[in-house]
C-alpha cells in the first residue's frame, strides 16, 4: 500500500527511477531478503530500502504482513 505522500513523491521522479522503485517494491513483496532492507532507529517500526540514491521508507504490519510505503526520498534528505 502506498501512502498519498509516497505516491506523489514517486510521480515526481523520472520514469527510469520510478521503474527501479517499482522493481524494488515487487522484490520486497515477493522476497524481503532480496532487497537492501534495514530497520531505522527510533520509536516507530520503520524500515528503509535502498535503491541507488533513493530511499523507500516502509512500515510493516506484524499482524497481517502488509507493507506500507510511507515515503520515497533522496538519500540526502532521508535521515534528517
Amino acid at each position: 500500500m502506498l501512502a498519498k505522500h509516497a505516491l506523489r513523491a514517486l510521480d515526481r521522479l523520472p520514469a527510469s527511477e520510478q521503474q527501479h522503485i517499482r522493481e524494488a517494491l515487487e522484490k520486497l513483496r515477493s522476497d524481503p531478503g532480496s532487497v537492501d532492507l534495514a530497520k531505522l532507529s527510533g520509536p516507530r517500526a520503520r524500515w528503509r530500502v535502498r535503491v541507488g540514491p533513493l530511499r523507500i521508507i516502509v512500515g510493516m504490519s506484524n499482524i497481517d504482513g502488509t507493507i506500507y510505503v510511507l515515503d520515497v526520498i533522496q538519500r540526502k534528505d532521508a535521515y534528517r
